[in-house]
């Protein structure tokens, strides 16, 4: 649908105030790097929906103004959730280098004294082992 058609499929529904948007929004990330520690399945206090957190640290490098390689490693929190967090479970490890597939989600809650805690985070959809870490048996 162009965006004439579907600026006029808006004004013919009254009910409809929002103008199309020039784009379509995208929550897709792709990210890889070593796992910091063993996936951990765990449950949802009373319910029984399966979750595993793990932390990943993926590295950059780059050449400065004084062409010296600089490194930089940054950690992300992913959680993987069902089915997907039950199979995480069995088959990562310590190590084990990852790509994964998800979206970026965002958490927020009450800490003590009221202060606000927040963090970003990935919702890990899918994930394929790269390379396995030392981690592993057999």
């Amino acid at each position: 649908m162009t965006t004439a058609a579907r600026a006029a499929s808006n004004e013919s529904t009254p009910h409809q105030q929002i103008p199309p948007k020039p784009y379509n929004d995208i929550n897709k990330i792709e990210i890889g790097g070593q796992l910091g520690k063993d996936a951990v399945l765990e449950y949802l206090s009373g319910t029984k929906k399966a979750i595993v957190r793990v932390s990943l640290a993926s590295h950059r490098s780059w050449l400065d103004d004084k062409q010296q390689l600089v490194k930089k490693t940054n950690w992300v929190d992913v959680v993987f959730r069902g089915e997907t967090a039950e199979k995480a479970a069995q088959e990562l490890r310590k190590g084990d280098q990852i790509k994964v597939n998800g979206a970026l989600d965002y958490q927020e809650w009450q800490g003590k004294e009221n202060k606000k805690g927040r963090k970003h985070e990935i919702a890990g959809f899918e994930y394929t082992i790269v390379r396995a870490g030392r981690n592993h048996s057999g």
